[in-house]
This record gives C-alpha cells, sequence and structure tokens, in this order.
C-alpha cells in the first residue's frame, strides 16, 4: 500500500513511475447499473442451488466463450466443476440459437444428468430457455463484470489461450484442433485430483452413477 500510495505522490508532482504499473494507475470505470441487462427471463446466480458451489456431485457446469480475430466467430468453452471436464465448441454462426443448440448437441450426450449451467450475460446466451427445455437443467446467469462467479472456466479460458493466442483468426483452425487441445485438458493431471485428470474423475463419476 506504501508503494502505491508513494507512486500516486510521484504522479502528482509530475513523476512517471506510475507508468509502469500494470494499468498505468487507471481506475477501473464503472459500467452503468450491473443488474442491467439484454437477457429476457434471466435467472441470477444468486438463486443457483447451493450445493453447485460444493463441488461433490456431477452435473454442475459454468459457461464461457472466446473470441477469434475481428469478432468473426467465437469458441463456446464448458467445464464441469467437480471433474474440471472441458468442452471446446466452436461457433462460425454467430447466432444465440447456433450457440444454444450447440451447447445442447454436446451435453445430451452425457451419460449423467446436467444439473445447472452458469454463464455470463452475452448475448451468445440469450437463448438460455431452449437449453433448459432440451437438458432439463437450470441456467444461472454470473453478475455482470463479475469473473470469479465462474473462475474455473475462465482458468480454462487461459489454459487453452496458450494454444490460441488472442489475436487467432478462429476460422483458420479446423474442428480438429479444437478437439485435441479438449483432450489435452482432459487428460491433464491435476494436482486437486492426486494428479488424476478430469477424464479419469469423470469415469469414476460414470461408475458410481451406473452403480
Amino acid at each position: 500500500w506504501l508503494i502505491y500510495k508513494y507512486i500516486q505522490q510521484d504522479k502528482a508532482s509530475g513523476g512517471y513511475l506510475y507508468k509502469f504499473l500494470r494499468n498505468s494507475g487507471r481506475k477501473r470505470k464503472t459500467v452503468g447499473n450491473s443488474n442491467k441487462t439484454k437477457i429476457p427471463n434471466r435467472v441470477g446466480i444468486e438463486l443457483r442451488p447451493q450445493i453447485a458451489d460444493e463441488c461433490v456431485e456431477y452435473g454442475h457446469f459454468e459457461g464461457d466463450s472466446i473470441v477469434s480475430k475481428e469478432h468473426n466467430s467465437i469458441t463456446i468453452t464448458l467445464t464441469e466443476k467437480k471433474t474440471m471436464q472441458q468442452f471446446i465448441i466452436p461457433i462460425t454462426e454467430m447466432k444465440a440459437n447456433t450457440v444454444a443448440n450447440a451447447i445442447i448437441s454436446v451435453l445430451k450426450n452425457q451419460q449423467v444428468p446436467i444439473k445447472t449451467l452458469t454463464v455470463d450475460n452475452g448475448w451468445e446466451f440469450t437463448e438460455h430457455e431452449l437449453i433448459t427445455k432440451k437438458l432439463g437443467c437450470g441456467v444461472y446467469f454470473a453478475r455482470p463484470y463479475c469473473s470469479t462467479d465462474k473462475a474455473l472456466v475462465e482458468n480454462h479460458n487461459r489454459l487453452i489461450r496458450n494454444f490460441v493466442p488472442k489475436g487467432t483468426d478462429f476460422k483458420t483452425i479446423p474442428n480438429e484442433y479444437w478437439a485435441w487441445i479438449q483432450d489435452c485438458l482432459n487428460n491433464r493431471p491435476r494436482e486437486k485430483f492426486g494428479f488424476k485428470t478430469p477424464n479419469e474423475m469423470v469415469a469414476q463419476e460414470l461408475v458410481s452413477w451406473c452403480n
């Protein structure tokens, strides 16, 4: 704190130390009323079942998107909270209905019920009611500008960016490459699981579910 205070005093006296700060000392802007969104029938995360926070049962997902260069396409990312299972879904048609149907197509094939999906307030999740109808799961929206509400998928997005850096045109990436990245993450040993992989954790869930 004393260091930042010194830098502020230096800036006030015409110094340049503030320029070495990560955000150059700029304060983050507050963008209007954080409760206002354009998503019809939006259900906030405050109404999500408490068990989704506890990571004790399979079926609670976080969803997000990463954006291509020129914003001409997006890729949807889904992370299951208990097992860290990852799904990567490239989307070339920039329509909310296309996004919803792509998510439905992927998750409906899971052998264990899907219980919740937590997403942000982007246009791509406007058709959340279709997801609820087809999968029978609740779709909940994070608080605007609060990435900690879905920190797990945000962290996985950073891992994906190691393979696909910002500024990449997703239209040049074949679906096979996205599938390879997904496999890499799902076969990555995790310290949290005693160095088991997400795929191994999912396999355990399937055995428990069948029994």
